[in-house]
């Protein structure tokens, strides 16, 4: 079923962590990058970021849960008008040594799996991990760390969800019941909001301030067949996500008697749907 690429905006709400448990991210292998780029005299390392983004499948995740990472994924920041992007590896981070310190734009993007899109301000001084001098090297005292952790759920395959159903309408008052209706589109769209909070973990209370975040491709959409039957694949995890199901309106010639037909006009109001990976939900649309 192809997926439709339109955003759906969630903007995260405020959950308190304790910064005491949070430990700065360092990746060895980029020691030589940042030791290259901060010299002890000519660059103050307090002016950048230390920046990781952990990018974890949302398939049959509950949401800030312990998984493994999703390597392969694609991670592009832009800062100051300088784009950088970084490949997750097998530890499922993308690290980036030296961000200048201001709101970062970021994007997240991996193969059959949601695409997702945020700001983070890299900006108040105590809104960072510092790391004593003694724990590493005398050219990262200083410098800022922080992270992000970000959740992409999957467009196919396992850890996706199936949305149902058959579309009716009284086509023939003639006849008892309602007829199917065929070649109507059915739109899944992810509702927006609150519920998407577990799937970025940050906020003004942790390193990084997230301000807005926007998924793409969670809208999916399919056409009833000769029977009024559609099928729809949709993006899920293994926490309950609401999708709003929407068919078209359409337009029909009714018979109303022997030698009489009535055009009108059918519209159908829209749905709620509880989707969780592997499940199936029968969602019928009757006119």
């Amino acid at each position: 079923m192809a997926l439709t690429a339109i955003a759906v905006t969630a903007f995260i709400g405020c959950r308190k962590e304790d910064k005491s448990s949070l430990t700065p991210v360092v990746i060895s292998k980029e020691y030589n990058t940042v030791q290259d780029t901060i010299n002890d005299t000519i660059i103050d390392a307090s002016s950048y970021v230390y920046y990781v983004v952990n990018v974890i499948p949302g398939g049959n995740a509950t949401g800030g849960g312990k998984v493994g990472g999703l390597e392969g994924a694609s991670v592009t920041c832009v800062s100051n008008g300088v784009q950088t992007t970084v490949e997750v590896g097998p530890d499922g981070q993308a690290a980036f040594p030296k961000l200048s310190r201001g709101n970062v734009t970021v994007s997240v993007s991996a193969s059959n799996h949601t695409s997702l899109s945020y700001t983070v301000v890299l900006s108040d001084d105590d809104d960072f991990t510092t790391v004593p001098i003694d724990e590493v090297p005398w050219w990262a005292n200083n410098m800022r760390y922080a992270s992000t952790m970000v959740v992409l759920f999957p467009t196919a395959g396992a850890g996706t969800a199936e949305i149902k159903g058959q579309a009716f309408a009284d086509l023939n008052e003639m006849l008892l019941g309602n007829e199917p209706v065929s070649g109507i589109k059915v739109t899944a769209v992810l509702n927006p909001g609150a519920q998407l909070t577990d799937f970025v973990n940050h906020t003004p209370t942790t390193p990084g301030n997230v301000l807005n975040v926007m998924y793409e491709n969670m809208v999916v959409s399919g056409t009833t067949d000769i029977n009024g039957n559609y099928s729809l694949v949709v993006p899920a995890t293994g926490k309950d996500l609401e999708y709003r199901v929407m068919g078209d309106d359409f337009a029909y010639d009714v018979i109303t008697g022997a030698n009489t037909v009535e055009r009108r006009v059918f519209a159908h109001p829209d749905k709620v749907a509880t989707i969780t990976s592997n499940v199936t939900r029968v969602v019928d649309l009757d006119y």
